[in-house]
């Protein structure tokens, strides 16, 4: 995996008792990230809100630069859709909406905003616990 200047940029993927959890670093999408994570319960990846980015960053080249080593939501999406994840959460991210709402417009699955304190249990079900105190299984 790649993440510009700064290399390697990792993944971790985690499997016990027949479920599994992968974890990626800060990245742009990459094939050795599909097969490391390829039909994990749970991935958790960043991405970048591209609206976002252009308030807080008004320097079009140091924006490239950004966006060419992390992901936007359709990236993920494409990712997504690839590695088949039953639960997809975004982590690393400013928490905003519109990454979720920009990934499922090409992507059906499930997919999240991950936040502090949030839970995931992984079972027949994945359930997503918030710090709010709501679960939500699907």
């Amino acid at each position: 995996m790649t993440h510009g200047l700064v290399k390697p940029s990792y993944e971790y993927r985690v499997d016990y008792a027949g479920r599994s959890v992968a974890l990626s670093g800060d990245t742009s999408p990459s094939d050795s990230l599909v097969a490391c994570c390829k039909s994990v319960d749970v991935l958790i990846h960043e991405a970048i809100d591209l609206d976002v980015l252009r308030r807080v960053v008004p320097n079009q080249q140091r924006r490239d630069a950004i966006v060419a080593r992390h992901t936007t939501p359709e990236q993920a999406a494409g990712l997504f859709s690839r590695v088949s994840p039953r639960l997809a959460v975004f982590s690393h991210s400013p928490g905003t909406a519109a990454i979720v709402e920009q990934t499922r417009r090409s992507y059906a699955g499930r997919v999240e905003m991950g936040e502090d304190l949030m839970v995931i249990d992984i079972g027949a079900e994945v359930r997503v616990k918030r710090a709010a105190g709501g679960v939500q299984p699907r």
